[in-house]
């Protein structure tokens, strides 16, 4: 077994790297045990969760995201908040998911996770049939017309008429379809004008 803190930290990588997940976590396990006041500890928090969740251990992996995000100071905060909401979304916990999905542009509003939160929560909100959130999600993405901005159109549109509002879903469709002629989502905006 590797006896230094520069060992056990190379080991974890390549483990990582080679996607031999199970090895990763043991090694990363270790690491956090052995050494829990190196100053990569976040990393290797970070990187256990995520071998965690190549393993499909979701809530295992959770527990270390949420560790992870809860340090303000860590330059991981943003990244493990993410993968928190990912991993609650693998686990159907959608109200949760969202909730940390939307969180995301709050706490770190010049972040690089902000647009596909705030998609990433209307989804969630949209399967747990909470469609008005779901839409002021939606409308946000397509208001900042970030990368989604079609896809959220379509899910707008389909939320809107989940709400009994057609007349306002078909605006918002027929808006979509206008700003996004080359968008993979052309044909479900059109069939959903349809419904």
């Amino acid at each position: 077994a590797p006896q230094t803190v520069d060992a056990y930290y190379g080991l974890g990588i390549a483990y990582a790297e080679l996607a031999q997940h199970e090895n990763a976590v043991k090694t990363f396990d270790e690491f956090v045990k052995k050494f829990p006041k190196d100053e990569r500890l976040d990393e290797c928090r970070l990187r256990h969760g995520a071998a965690l969740t190549g393993l499909e251990r979701h809530p295992d992996a959770e527990k270390l995201y949420q560790q992870v995000q809860s340090v303000a100071t860590s330059p991981y905060a943003e990244y493990a908040l993410y993968q928190l909401a990912l991993c609650m979304q693998a686990q159907d916990k959608l109200p949760q998911a969202a909730d940390q999905f939307e969180s995301l542009p709050k706490r770190f509003p010049k972040g690089s996770y902000f647009g596909p939160a705030l998609l990433s929560g209307g989804k969630c909100r949209f399967r747990a049939e909470q469609f008005p959130q779901a839409a002021a999600d939606f409308t946000q993405v397509i208001a900042r017309k970030d990368a989604g901005a079609d896809e959220a159109a379509w899910l707008l549109g389909r939320s809107l008429i989940r709400q009994a509002k057609p007349v306002d879903a078909v605006k918002v469709l027929d808006q979509g379809i206008a700003a996004n002629p080359q968008s993979t989502f052309l044909p479900d905006m059109r069939f959903s004008r349809l419904e």
